[in-house]
């Protein structure tokens, strides 16, 4: 609420002085006048918290855990190689020729999803696993949880993408046990946009260097700070392949 004060008093700062006022989408939506104070209010804390945090968060475990599992980063690497020319900066229709790129986005969310759990409240009465949950009561799905269960994922503690590989066009890897998204109507907006941000950035990440572990490179635990943080610093070594 400061930042967004302090940048409504400099537009209309230039404004008054009858100049034109240029910027990004804070500055849009102030102009405009489309929304209210209030409502720039609410897209501006859940851009930053919805948008931001989420998508850094997973980007630096995806980082983390390929420079600890150089066999899968190998792959990987390889794959990329196969599939895209050489120095192609990648778009995304290329994503789907990549598969494990995306497996690898799948099993960090799976160890680590950036909102550890999920809620609904029911809009009817429903009997679930023998007990009767009423209209309206408020349920939480924690998948942190559900993610290391050896009832949903065999060597749940490992990191193992290649269990999101379809054997086939026909096959799908379907597992309710890891939603970090959600599910159905209410699931993430952002869902999709997110996806293809961590995948492009992973791929251009892979093609310029190797990604390993340095003299500084600590075990990092997660926590729980609203969303599900690393525990303290992630710190990995990017060695140029050129």
């Amino acid at each position: 609420q400061i930042h967004v004060d302090n940048k409504l008093k400099a537009i209309q700062s230039q404004l008054n002085r009858g100049e034109e006022v240029n910027g990004g989408l804070l500055t849009y939506l102030l102009v405009s006048k489309e929304l209210t104070l209030e409502e720039i209010y609410a897209n501006m804390t859940e851009m930053l918290l919805a948008g931001v945090d989420t998508t850094s968060f997973t980007l630096s475990w995806a980082t983390y855990l390929l420079a600890k599992h150089p066999e899968v980063q190998r792959r990987v690497y390889e794959e990329i190689v196969n599939k895209l020319e050489k120095d192609q900066v990648p778009v995304a229709h290329d994503v789907p020729k990549l598969p494990l790129i995306r497996a690898v986005l799948k099993e960090t969310l799976r160890l680590y999803p950036v909102l550890p759990g999920n809620g609904r409240v029911t809009q009817k009465d429903l009997i679930v696993g023998g007990y009767l949950i009423p209209k309206g009561t408020q349920l939480a799905l924690c998948h942190y949880t559900t993610s290391y269960s050896e009832e949903n994922f065999s060597m749940a503690n490992e990191f193992r993408p290649e269990r999101w590989l379809r054997k086939d066009n026909l096959d799908r890897v379907d597992n309710f046990g890891s939603i970090p998204f959600g599910y159905g109507i209410r699931s993430c907006i952002g869902k999709r946009i997110a996806e293809l941000e961590i995948h492009l950035a992973l791929i251009q990440l892979l093609q310029n260097f190797e990604i390993k572990i340095s003299p500084k490179t600590e075990p990092v635990h997660a926590k729980t700070h609203g969303l599900l943080t690393p525990g303290n610093s992630i710190n990995v070594r990017f060695s140029d392949r050129k």
